[in-house]
């Protein structure tokens, strides 16, 4: 005679097993997702950095040209990274409601344009002192 308690007992077990392997896999693609994201966030400030060098060693007529155009790549990129700073903030806090100045201001950030700023006027400032 076959027990039914046996097989019931393994069948919970593969049952657990499975439901543990997919929180596994899920975790595993959201680490991946996570490190993507990093990955196209470094390559966007490696390209602004490589544009802003490139145009800084062009010839004077042609720097106010290529310093508009890589104004608009900064901007673009801001925007790009900006974009990924919503989500977040937005998943982080659990309220759509709120603007994202308003979620900024929560967590005690500034946008990304406004910390560009304060470090362009810093180094301003610094180089003014040194020079």
């Amino acid at each position: 005679m076959i027990s039914t308690q046996c097989y019931g007992s393994d069948i919970i077990i593969i049952i657990i097993i499975i439901i543990i392997i997919i929180i596994i896999i899920i975790i595993i693609i959201i680490i991946i997702i996570i490190i993507i994201i990093i990955i196209i966030i470094i390559i966007i400030i490696i390209s602004s950095s490589s544009s802003s060098s490139s145009s800084s060693s062009s010839s004077s007529s042609s720097s106010s040209s290529s310093s508009s155009s890589s104004r608009k790549i900064l901007k673009e990129n801001i925007n790009r990274i900006e974009t990924i700073q919503r989500y977040f903030t937005c998943r982080l806090l659990y309220n759509e409601h709120l603007s994202f100045s308003d979620r900024l201001e929560l967590l005690k950030r500034e946008t990304l344009e406004q910390r560009i700023i304060k470090s362009d006027i810093t180094m301003f400032l610094k180089c003014r002192v040194k020079c």
